[in-house]
């Protein structure tokens, strides 16, 4: 996270004003960071169906397709909500999930959240190998690569 972290200060958190390359880290950072901290809705409710899009495209532009795989399903599971009236927010998703999945398919949710923690393709690695032009001198830029002497 010490290389988000950087591009998010030397940018003002603006993702925007961040190359397509540095946008797409970043991406992966916040899937990760959500997914890790309360799994598939908690992304979704807090990115939306956008950043939902986007990052799909970038799984599979870094071949992660366990990842994106875990990702769609989420998402398939809970289409039943988008034509549910009471939902004004993202937020009220989670309130009325009950009232359009069976218990299998909540404990569905559960089950793919372990299987996203379980990082079955490796993210950060893959994001490595996709983006190593930007790897480098934003590592160097950072303080994460020794300098040379």
């Amino acid at each position: 996270a010490a290389l988000q972290d950087c591009l998010f200060e030397q940018h003002g958190g603006d993702l925007s004003r961040l190359l397509p390359d540095a946008q797409a880290l970043i991406q992966i950072w916040r899937l990760d960071a959500d997914m890790y901290s309360g799994g598939f809705l908690q992304y979704f409710c807090n990115r939306g169906k956008q950043n939902l899009r986007q990052v799909q495209n970038i799984l599979k532009h870094i071949g992660a397709q366990r990842s994106l795989a875990i990702l769609k399903e989420n998402e398939a599971l809970i289409a039943p909500l988008q034509h549910d009236n009471r939902i004004k927010k993202l937020w009220d998703i989670p309130l009325y999930l009950e009232d359009h999945l069976n218990a299998d398919q909540l404990a569905r949710l559960d089950t793919l959240d372990a299987e996203y923690w379980a990082n079955p393709d490796d993210r950060q690695v893959l994001c490595c190998h996709a983006y190593p032009s930007l790897m480098q001198p934003f590592l160097a830029q950072c303080g994460a690569l020794p300098n040379p002497a």
